[in-house]
């Protein structure tokens, strides 16, 4: 047994193609010394991180839950008075 053939034919459907572009982390002013941080939904493994400075970066993990609203997760965050860095990392 065994052989082989060229007039086969294989049919797809369903196909669904992802961009491999890490999500974008997307930072406003919101009331009371807060900030908001949304970043999109299809984004589910990803936390949120902050720092005080950069030089050395000491990251810390947030942890609020983020709300899904629609398409995109936020939360919001106080800052006080010192400056502070996000950054959105996969969990």
């Amino acid at each position: 047994m065994g052989g082989t053939s060229t007039h086969a034919t294989l049919q797809v459907e369903n196909i669904r193609f992802f961009s491999l572009q890490p999500p974008q982390l997307q930072i406003a002013s919101a009331a009371g010394g807060t900030v908001r941080l949304t970043w999109p939904a299809t984004a589910g493994g990803y936390g949120v991180e902050t720092a005080t400075s950069l030089e050395p970066a000491d990251w810390t993990a947030l942890t609020n839950a983020p709300t899904l609203t629609a398409d995109r997760y936020a939360l919001t965050n106080g800052v006080g008075d010192a400056a502070r860095f996000f950054r959105l990392r996969p969990r």
